[in-house]
């Protein structure tokens, strides 16, 4: 259902005056988390391509910066990311039935981590071996992900258009487990982001 309403997310972005989604309390978002992480498309035949990027190694005590896009039809569906300050944020779609309508928007959640939280972040970039992978993965899935990190004055970026291998996925789904699932309260009243101009919103740009 996710994906089928963000297919026309542009589109109702511009519709007129609609109804908004119905009220949602801390629970209903705890399920959120637990039942629509980002899609990965385990099942699907893919390649890698191009080489693997070495300029990028990270230690127990470097700082860094992380940065995941997920896409459906070049709509931005999840968006993680953590600077080397520890400030970041989250951005998660929304999705409601207005009548017979489907309808969608994007929401944001900013945080600050502890000195605990990001190290765990970093913990679960080196335990995924994201870093030893090659910087395109071409595959026939619907769901395209975007994975950057800056680190050592190098950066990783990673172009994963329908194809996840397990070092993508381990180390989305663990970055997951430390920004999003503890935050998930914290949706209830997460202001709504709408970039007027949004396939060039800075949030929604991958590392270079």
């Amino acid at each position: 259902m996710k994906k089928f309403l963000m297919a026309g997310f542009a589109a109702l972005l511009i519709a007129g005056c609609v109804s908004g989604p119905p009220p949602r309390d801390a629970e209903y978002w705890k399920r959120y988390v637990e039942e629509s992480p980002p899609q990965s498309n385990e099942d699907v035949d893919f390649f890698p391509q191009g080489e693997v990027n070495r300029d990028v190694a990270l230690d127990d005590d470097d700082s860094f910066h992380f940065k995941f896009i997920e896409t459906v039809n070049h709509a931005p569906l999840w968006v993680m990311e953590v600077r080397d300050d520890k400030s970041g944020y989250f951005i998660f779609n929304e999705g409601w039935i207005d009548g017979a309508i489907p309808r969608s928007r994007n929401r944001k959640v900013d945080f600050t981590l502890s000195a605990d939280e990001y190290g765990k972040v970093r913990s679960a970039i080196l335990d995924s071996g994201f870093l030893s992978v090659r910087n395109d993965f071409s595959g026939s899935g619907s769901t395209d992900w975007n994975i950057g990190l800056s680190a050592g004055g190098g950066t990783k970026a990673v172009k994963l258009e329908g194809a996840q291998p397990n070092e993508a996925r381990k180390i989305v789904y663990g970055v997951y487990e430390v920004l999003v699932k503890p935050r998930y309260a914290a949706m209830v009243d997460a202001p709504v982001f709408e970039p007027e101009d949004w396939q060039h919103a800075p949030e929604y740009q991958p590392l270079r």
